[in-house]
């Protein structure tokens, strides 16, 4: 053991003689420029950070001031819906029944509340139909279990005797049980 140790200690100190040239390599401080007496300090520069701030507020205020012209003027010089009396002949658009005209541009573009509700009624239904087959698969499991009726599908019939085992298969009387 005494000998373990003993090259122990001469590996650590070879290794600190190697590193000893290269350790103030990885030091770094901060950088000062002397210029006619007066000191500078070099810092990384805030340009990226501006800029991207800058680009932020650009494509923001060029999408959100033509929305809200748009938006004002529509509101403005269109203004609400007003209720009118109704032809007996005619039916109404489902985007008809809202009363700002964004509402009402936002209700043409986008699926109408009868579709959108048929589809959350076939997410429903579809949830369903996947909660009863669960219940039916577990009452399945526990009645195989307390009745251990399963079927056998793993099960393959063998001849009881060494002398049929040759015959097995044929339809010789000797293989009829």
């Amino acid at each position: 053991m005494p000998v373990f140790s003993c090259l122990r200690t001469r590996a650590v100190a070879g290794v600190r003689a190697t590193l000893a040239p290269t350790k103030n390599v990885f030091k770094q401080g901060t950088q000062v420029r002397n210029m006619a007496g007066d000191k500078m300090v070099v810092r990384p520069g805030t340009y990226q950070g501006q800029r991207v701030k800058d680009n932020f507020i650009y494509f923001t205020a060029l999408g959100a001031i033509p929305l809200a012209l748009i938006t004002a003027y529509v509101n403005v010089f269109i203004g609400p819906a007003e209720l009118r009396e109704i032809p007996e002949d005619y039916v109404p658009e489902p985007h008809e029944y809202y009363k700002l005209p964004v509402e009402r541009f936002f209700a043409r573009i986008v699926e109408s509340p009868e579709k959108v509700h048929e589809r959350s009624l076939y997410y429903v239904e579809r949830a369903e139909k996947m909660r009863q087959n669960k219940l039916l698969y577990k009452k399945y499991k526990e009645l195989s279990q307390q009745r251990r009726d399963d079927k056998g599908w793993y099960f393959v019939p063998h001849p009881g005797s060494v002398e049929n085992r040759s015959n097995y298969g044929s339809d010789s009387p000797a293989n009829v049980v």
